[in-house]
């Protein structure tokens, strides 16, 4: 002990098992590894304005959704001996009345997609990108395919015999259509838009992870 061997076999020793990192420092290599510039690029890009804009469009379309559904399931409620023609022509039809009910379980999926992703977006999460691809997509068939089978089925067997009616009667057949052909159409809309953001270059680099920079 006294002639200084002891010393460098205690450090040699040590060198051999050094200290495992701790779970802070393993949770944060990314960040102490990356270069000031990325660092500051990637906290620039947390939470970009238009991608906030879209979370919250997606909730608000959801909302919406869940509304049309409720107001489905009110009209397929009422008594068959109503003086409203769209009622009437929905007890007449029960295809129709089928296609409704089909349209109701797809559009549930459709507003827990929107929540989903929109939920995604708010907390930039890296799944929020495809799931807002899938979404978009589901919602361009789905608002398509419904705006298609109305026009076919609903639309023109009621926009014909409507001169013949009442006025009342009348403004109700004609109001149906129109009404639920242009909230087709939105419907329709936003979901392009959020395709065609999804697919910018700037919101893929978004949730882009990071790369740390190799040694």
């Amino acid at each position: 002990m006294g002639d200084g061997r002891w010393e460098p076999e205690c450090r040699s020793w040590t060198e051999r098992k050094p200290r495992p990192p701790s779970r802070d420092k393993a949770i944060s290599f990314e960040r102490l590894t990356a270069p000031p510039h990325l660092n500051k690029k990637r906290q620039g890009m947390q939470r970009p304005v238009s991608i906030i804009v879209f979370g919250i469009l997606n909730f608000v379309f959801a909302a919406l959704g869940v509304i049309g559904l409720i107001a489905s399931i009110t009209l397929l409620n009422l008594p068959a001996d109503s003086n409203n023609p769209v009622i009437q022509f929905i007890h007449e039809r029960p295809g129709y009345a089928v296609w409704l009910k089909l349209g109701m379980a797809l559009g549930v999926l459709g507003c827990a997609l929107l929540l989903a992703s929109g939920f995604g977006l708010l907390s930039l999460k890296p799944w929020a990108r495809p799931a807002s691809l899938v979404c978009a997509i589901y919602l361009i068939l789905f608002c398509g395919g419904g705006m298609l089978i109305n026009l076919i089925f609903m639309d023109q067997p009621m926009l014909g015999p409507a001169q013949q009616q009442r006025a009342f009667e009348t403004v109700a057949a004609i109001g149906g259509p129109i009404s639920g052909t242009i909230g087709g159409v939105v419907w329709l809309i936003y979901p392009l838009l959020l395709l065609a953001f999804m697919l910018q270059p700037k919101v893929m680099a978004a949730f882009r992870p990071l790369v740390p920079p190799q040694a």
